[in-house]
């Protein structure tokens, strides 16, 4: 039985949501870019992406949201190589990326049916696949030339996902049942827009 829940239309304010925290996510990737080295400056990218992106799936909880978010955080930051990707091979990186996450979150949603262990093992795997996906865009040939050093940069992109995935599961525990959030929820849910 797949996840009927989360296999919803997306509606307007749903995408227009989306977008608004993919700018501010974008924002704070900008000048974090600005402001550290390009080693800090990918990790605080992949946090940041993260966090963002688990919020939009938290709060709307529809299939296709993080493939979408990431879209349009690849397009805000089109031309910042955080990831060490820009233009359009950034766009695809992220599209495939959130389509991994996607998959994975659906298929552990049936299966394992529970909330914040799906949510973070999929971001995890789609942060790391995102590296993955990089280093084939950039030159198949270089990325099998060295495969040590793809390898660290998986295993750093997965434990940068797995922390911040976690830390923003405990924050959204904390505050899922106020007011604002469940307001907020209730609107991306209704069916006008």
């Amino acid at each position: 039985m797949i996840a009927q829940e989360h296999i919803q239309l997306i509606r307007a304010k749903n995408a227009i949501f989306t977008l608004i925290i993919a700018f501010i996510t974008s924002l704070f990737i900008f000048f974090g870019n600005l402001l550290f080295s390009p080693s800090i400056s990918f990790i605080v990218s992949l946090v940041l992406i993260v966090a963002g992106m688990n919020t939009c799936v938290y709060l709307i909880k529809k299939t296709g949201i993080a493939a979408l978010f990431y879209v349009l955080t690849a397009i805000f930051t089109f031309w910042i190589n955080d990831i060490s990707v820009g233009g359009g091979n950034k766009i695809l990186t992220f599209f495939l990326a959130g389509l991994v996450f996607e998959i994975i979150f659906l298929f552990l949603k049936v299966k394992v049916h529970n909330i914040p262990l799906d949510m973070i093992i999929g971001t995890s795997i789609s942060t790391a696949s995102m590296v993955i996906i990089t280093a084939f865009v950039l030159s198949k040939d270089l990325a099998w030339s060295f495969p040590l050093g793809l390898l660290n940069l998986v295993l750093l992109a997965f434990a940068v996902g797995l922390i911040a995935s976690t830390v923003t599961f405990l924050i959204w525990h904390n505050v899922e049942h106020t007011k604002t959030i469940i307001w907020l929820e209730s609107w991306l849910m209704s069916l006008g827009m």
